[in-house]
């Protein structure tokens, strides 16, 4: 039996979730390692071939890509277990020799693809992280970790979970987690990565070489509020950084033009910091 691609979630964090996390609370969470590579999949079509994609497109074309999947160690077992489970999209996280994307992780010395998910075509879901376990081991490919697995009861002690889960990516060199809630109406899904180390430029010196001074934070709390408020004016969502981003960015830089202060830093970073500290205080 053969099936149509499924194109894997995009992951937002704990606060871009339609309710901001209040909907994590009271549910078992799964809460595994995210690790630092690039997102393949690997299913059988409907004339009954092995295929694989990457993130974004089911038929690959970057030749590096593909030969890295071909020739890694794990390849014939990923054959051997989509054909047993033909209707089912399987994920994993390529891992290049080298360096990762992010250069989180420390150097690899081989290829390696690790499960993180599973799709089942024809109920339409994401299978348990228990099935997929089962599965790596039966066919001894490697899975992602899983961290915890636990329920929460407020926000603080969610928040202080994932602290807590972010210090030991911290220590163990990982890219951070992933969380996932099952529920009747489908999985909800977040992710929370380490923020990467900012690279801090110098101050901008006029042709006076007088340097403008940082931007205080309580001018930046103001800019933030201003964009908030415009946003929802405009019916959008807040915690959306579709919505947020374009117009947090104008009325930051828009303050500190017309205060003749410096913006330093990721203006994401600066939107992120609010967002949690509203949920944690509320």
């Amino acid at each position: 039996m053969g099936n149509k691609w499924n194109k894997y979630k995009h992951l937002g964090r704990i606060s871009q979730l339609k309710n901001e996390g209040r909907e994590l609370l009271g549910k078992e969470i799964f809460w595994t390692e995210k690790r630092d590579g690039s997102n393949v999949s690997f299913w059988i079509d409907s004339e009954g071939s092995f295929r694989f994609s990457s993130r974004n497109m089911e038929e690959p074309d970057d030749e590096g890509l593909i030969n890295r999947i071909v020739n890694c160690a794990e390849y014939e077992k990923l054959f051997e277990l989509v054909g047993s489970e033909s209707n089912k999209v399987f994920y994993g996280e390529l891992i290049s020799a080298g360096k990762g994307p992010t250069k989180i992780e420390p150097t690899h010395k081989i290829v390696r693809i690790i499960l993180f998910d599973c799709y089942n075509t024809t109920t339409k879901e994401y299978i348990t992280y228990n099935w997929l376990h089962q599965m790596s081991v039966h066919h001894n490919i490697p899975i992602v970790k899983l961290l915890s697995h636990k329920r929460h009861l407020d926000i603080k002690s969610l928040y202080a979970e994932r602290d807590e889960l972010m210090a030991y990516c911290k220590k163990h060199k990982r890219e951070g987690v992933v969380g996932k809630v099952f529920t009747k109406e489908g999985v909800i899904f977040f992710k929370e990565k380490i923020d990467l180390p900012i690279i801090k430029r110098p101050a901008r010196v006029k042709p006076n070489e007088i340097r403008l001074p940082s931007m205080p934070l309580d001018k930046i709390i103001s800019a933030i509020e201003q964009a908030k408020e415009e946003v929802e004016r405009n019916g959008g969502r807040f915690n959306n950084p579709k919505d947020a981003m374009p117009i947090v960015a104008n009325h930051l830089n828009a303050q500190a033009r017309e205060h003749n202060y410096y913006l330093e830093g990721s203006l994401f970073m600066y939107y992120q910091n609010y967002l949690e500290s509203k949920i944690v205080n509320d």
